[in-house]
Parts: C-alpha cells; sequence; structure tokens
C-alpha cells in the first residue's frame, strides 16, 4: 500500500443505509478502498484517531484525512450530472403526492410555493433521472429510500406496490456491484492504525504502540 489511492478506509456496518450508499457509489467509481466492518453500536475506541472523533458511520480515511459521510462523494472523482438540488427536490416531491406536499412545504417555509413554478421541473426531472444511461448521485439517494422502505415492510409489498422503483433499484445496484463489498479486502482497527502511522499521521501516545 504506497500510494494514497491504496490507502482509502471505508468504515461500515451492514444495515445502515447511508453506509450501504457510499460503499454503492464507491464501487460503482471503481475506487480502490478497503473495508473496516465496525460494529454498529459504541464504543469504537481504536476508530477515533481514525474517524477524527466523529461518531456516525460512514466515514472514510483517504491516507491521513478523515471525510465523513456524504462528504464522500465530493473529495473523489466525480462522474455525476450536475443539477440543481433544488429541482431535484421539487421534481421528485411532485412525483409523490403534489398536493400534500405543497401544504406541508408551504407550512414550513411559511409562505405559498409556486404550483406551476414547481411543475415545470417534472419533465426536466423524468429525464434527468429515468432517461440516462449514466447514473446520477439522485439514483443512488433514491434507491437509498427504496432499500429503506423494503427493510420495513418487506420486497413483496415493494414490488407490488412500487415496481417502477423496485425495479429502478435493481438496474441502480447491478452497476454498482452492489455485493462487491462483501468480497473486498477487509483490515482490522489495528491496520488501520498502522495505514496512519505510514502517512505520517500524529497518531495520539496511547494508540502509538498498537
Amino acid at each position: 500500500m504506497s500510494t494514497v489511492s491504496q490507502d482509502i478506509i471505508l468504515y461500515w456496518f451492514p444495515g445502515s443505509p447511508q453506509c450501504q450508499k457510499i460503499y454503492w457509489i464507491l464501487n460503482y467509481k471503481k475506487v480502490d478502498y478497503k473495508a473496516l466492518l465496525i460494529n454498529r453500536l459504541e464504543p469504537h475506541l481504536l476508530c477515533r484517531p481514525l474517524d477524527g472523533g466523529y461518531r456516525k458511520p460512514p466515514t472514510c480515511k483517504l491516507a491521513t484525512i478523515t471525510i465523513v459521510t456524504l462528504k464522500v462523494l465530493y473529495l473523489l472523482p466525480k462522474k455525476y450530472l450536475i443539477v440543481s438540488s433544488e429541482a431535484l427536490a421539487k421534481g421528485l416531491a411532485l412525483w409523490l403526492d403534489k398536493e400534500a406536499v405543497l401544504k406541508d412545504r408551504s407550512e414550513l417555509v411559511c409562505y405559498q410555493l409556486d404550483a406551476e413554478a414547481m411543475a415545470s421541473a417534472t419533465l426536466f426531472m423524468t429525464a434527468t433521472v429515468l432517461d440516462t444511461d449514466a447514473s446520477s448521485l439522485i439514483d443512488f439517494s433514491l434507491v437509498v429510500m427504496t432499500y429503506f422502505c423494503k427493510s420495513m415492510v418487506g420486497k413483496d409489498r415493494i414490488q407490488s406496490n412500487l415496481r417502477t422503483l423496485y425495479e429502478h433499484k435493481s438496474r441502480v445496484l447491478t452497476i454498482a456491484n452492489w455485493d462487491a463489498t462483501e468480497t473486498r479486502f477487509k483490515i482490522t482497527e489495528e491496520e488501520a492504525l498502522q495505514v496512519l502511522k505510514r502517512h505520517g499521521s500524529d497518531t495520539p501516545k496511547k494508540f502509538r504502540n498498537l
């Protein structure tokens, strides 16, 4: 492991939708990383010099740089369509229940949202999310929601009531090599500390003899 690209470590645990999302995207990007499987509950004492004190997985370590949660997506090479996050949110909301969403969001922001302006995003969003060859960040975000629903109500109900989302999830996870993390090279917390030392990290004294 002589280069930074070979010293990317993902700290994660199964069952977390956000952990799943990060490793799906790393696989999609064909990032060469190592997986450090942690317990979903604290304490993670040996992870403290590794995660910078951030206790909400997933975290990613590039040499001595700690990246937390979705910042992973922006500090690695990008393969995503660049679109307006406002348009993404409004366009997706209209696919659900536009009257309920408009009422709820208008109350939240304390002014009446413009229904016609929101509706104009619908065609744009359809093309961006469903009709492109390349996957975008919104594809993976949408899959996380479907994944979470499936874990709550079961695959059969998702297939029968949300077939389009279920089929979308299947397509995205296929290109993301969703099972690749299971065969990814795994390291222990002690081995991850050795990686920090190789990169000259100022590891706290109590961890230096591990």
